[in-house]
């Protein structure tokens, strides 16, 4: 079966899309625009998947929603599962995730069972007129170039990074369908459980949240003067 669509893989916190998910659903519905195709999500968790879901549809043409208690916390083993079968029922031909501590685990996870590679920490991505590959650009040689990459098996898994993409605006408009699925998971497949979250308080404004950020370097002076050779 062709390959077609784009795919999100959605981050939920709070019971809400994680920013990087709307920066995916930014970049997602350029590339489904420019390749002619659906834009789809997928979105795993427990409780509040069902109202993240509904945001979701408002700019999408299909949600995947994978919600049962197992999902609750992430697991590589449980994710994992719940992305392969969605993908091996609907084969996209594009599958994004953030760049994310979730996003890097499952990445190369999802890829090796789906016969595939990914390429992480992409800041741009685009599609190839010629033959709709996908077109990922990432920094290397520790940022001091930029690498563009394409690969020819699919899905083609990409991960973003934070920040590297504009957010797109979701509203609750219910546009797109939902489709419910059921994990049918194994528990003794799941090798890995959360005993216990502790959530640490922050004072002020997040530097991932921060709109603008100012450092200095080791030409900087107390004088308040920048040094110049």
């Amino acid at each position: 079966m062709e390959n077609k669509g784009v795919m999100i893989f959605a981050e939920v916190t709070d019971g809400k899309l994680a920013p990087i998910t709307r920066e995916l659903l930014g970049v997602g519905r350029k590339l489904a625009n420019d390749l002619g195709e659906e834009l789809s999500v997928i979105i795993a968790g427990s409780g509040a998947v069902n109202t993240a879901a509904k945001v979701a549809a408002g700019v999408t043409d299909k949600v995947y929603a994978a919600d049962t208690p197992p999902l609750k916390d992430y697991s590589n083993e449980a994710y994992v599962e719940v992305l392969e079968k969605v993908c091996k029922s609907t084969h996209p031909r594009i599958v994004l995730m953030g760049h994310t501590t979730i996003g890097r685990d499952l990445a190369p996870r999802a890829a090796f069972r789906l016969g595939t590679a990914a390429v992480t920490d992409c800041i741009a991505l685009d599609i190839d007129d010629m033959n709709k590959q996908l077109l990922m650009t990432k920094p290397v040689y520790g940022g001091n170039a930029l690498a563009i990459f394409t690969m020819e098996t699919f899905p083609q898994i990409a991960t973003i990074r934070v920040k590297s993409m504009t957010m797109q605006a979701v509203e609750s408009t219910g546009k797109g369908e939902i489709i419910n699925i059921a994990a049918e998971l194994d528990p003794a497949a799941i090798k890995t459980t959360v005993l216990k979250k502790v959530v640490m308080e922050d004072e002020g404004v997040k530097l991932e949240d921060a709109a603008i950020i100012v450092t200095g370097g080791p030409g900087y002076r107390r004088a308040g003067r920048i040094q110049t050779a």
